[in-house]
C-alpha cells in the first residue's frame, strides 16, 4: 500500500505546514476563529496522515485506509476552502468527509488483526 505512505506523507506535510504558518503569518492574516479552525485542522489532518503512514504496513487495512484517505482529503480541502477564501461553496462536504473518516476508523477496528 505504497499509496497510503505517499497521501499519508502529504497530509502530514500539509496539516504541519498549516499548524506551523498559524504560529506566524497566518496569525496576521486570519480573525480569531478562523485561526483556531486552521490549527484544530491541521493538527488533525498531521495526525491522520501519520495513521495512513503507520497503514501502509498493514495489508488487512486497505479499506480503512482508503476511508481515512478519501475523509482526510475531502474534510480539510472544504475545511481549507472556507477559511482561507471565506467561501462557502460546498458546506456539506465538510462533514461528509469527517463521517467518512470516523468510518475508516470504525474499519479499522473491525479488521484489527486476529490475535492466535
Amino acid at each position: 500500500m505504497r499509496w497510503a505512505w505517499i497521501v499519508g506523507g502529504l497530509h502530514g506535510l500539509v496539516g504541519s505546514a498549516i499548524l506551523f504558518l498559524s504560529f506566524h503569518p497566518l496569525r496576521d492574516m486570519l480573525d480569531a476563529p478562523a485561526l483556531e479552525l486552521a490549527r484544530a485542522g491541521s493538527a488533525l489532518q498531521a495526525i491522520q496522515g501519520l495513521t495512513l503512514m503507520l497503514l501502509a504496513g498493514a495489508s488487512q487495512s486497505q479499506w480503512a485506509a482508503i476511508l481515512i484517505a478519501a475523509g482526510t482529503t475531502a474534510w480539510t480541502a472544504m475545511l481549507y476552502t472556507i477559511i482561507f477564501t471565506g467561501q462557502h461553496p460546498l458546506d456539506e462536504v465538510v462533514p461528509i468527509g469527517g463521517m467518512i473518516m470516523l468510518i475508516g476508523w470504525l474499519a479499522l477496528i473491525v479488521l484489527a488483526p486476529k490475535t492466535p
